[in-house]
């Protein structure tokens, strides 16, 4: 078995799909790949992480999503989405909107969960609601959509991601692993599209996505990504509106980047957008 054989299946060895007696090459594989055994180990660590977390019951509300689509059909679809890309949008604002709807009932405790190091702390964010415990067969699922959707990517085939993303959202609103899909989902749109093309309502629309990705739901690089998008989608939005209140948007989301990361490569170009922002 080589690394590309490997990495195709390495959702449904994870998932214990792979019958005994054919898991030996896997086993074989990761004792001579230390790359391969690492990302087996990255999706154990997602797991306990998953596990982790004490949920309520969710509730999705479908008319955010319809309201997006609506708004998007009634200015036209810009010719840099494709569909996958505008009914993706729609999916990850309904999945965020609709999480600030996960509340416990009153009156009752809601657990406090020891820190691990597998979790993200997001120092100057609010935090988020809760997260959706999902049944065991439901997890199983829902991981094996979110790895299949991964090896997607990898691969290049970033349609047929967005389409399983997508799926899990709707299957697993409010869980953790839609929440990190709602992240893959942005990234994949960002590159698909030319932002500083976009107009006003477009723009918009991929602010609101990013501002409601969960940031406690990611890792380190995937927060200053996020935290990038939303400086430069708010700095975007302003220069297209001269709106005041976009202005002070924008000025939050820059000087949140650079408060947390001041010394990365795209640091310079914040920089430069807070001095333009004054």
């Amino acid at each position: 078995m080589d690394c590309r054989e490997f990495e195709e299946s390495i959702g449904a060895y994870h998932d214990g799909e792979i019958p005994d007696g054919l898991a030996t090459p896997y086993r074989l594989h990761m004792e001579s790949c230390g790359v391969c055994a690492g990302r087996l180990r990255e999706l154990q660590g997602l797991d306990v992480v998953l596990r982790s977390w004490p949920l309520p019951a969710a509730r999705r509300s479908r008319s955010v999503e319809d309201a997006v689509m609506d708004a998007v059909a009634a200015r036209g679809a810009s010719p840099v989405f494709s569909y996958w890309a505008l009914a993706a949008a729609a999916s990850i604002a309904a999945i965020a909107v609709g999480a600030w709807f996960l509340r416990p009932p009153e009156k009752t405790e809601v657990a406090r969960v020891p820190q691990s190091e597998n979790t993200t702390v997001v120092e100057g964010v609010e935090p988020s609601p809760p997260l959706r415990k999902l049944s065991a067969p439901d997890e199983a699922d829902a991981r094996t959509l979110y790895y299949r959707g991964m090896e997607l990517v990898r691969n290049g085939r970033s349609d047929d991601a967005l389409a399983l993303f997508m799926e899990l959202q709707h299957r697993y609103p409010g869980s953790g692993l839609a929440a990190s899909s709602s992240y893959q989902e942005a990234v994949l749109l960002e590159e698909a599209i030319n932002a500083e093309a976009m107009d006003a309502p477009s723009l918009r629309l991929r602010l609101s996505v990013w501002e409601n990705i969960r940031l406690d739901v990611l890792g380190e690089q995937e927060i200053e990504r996020a935290m990038f998008y939303r400086a430069q989608m708010s700095y975007l939005l302003y220069d297209k509106t001269q709106d005041a209140s976009e202005r002070e948007r924008a000025r939050h989301h820059a000087r949140a980047y650079l408060e947390r990361h001041p010394q990365t490569g795209a640091a310079s170009a914040v920089r430069r957008w807070v001095d333009l922002l004054r």
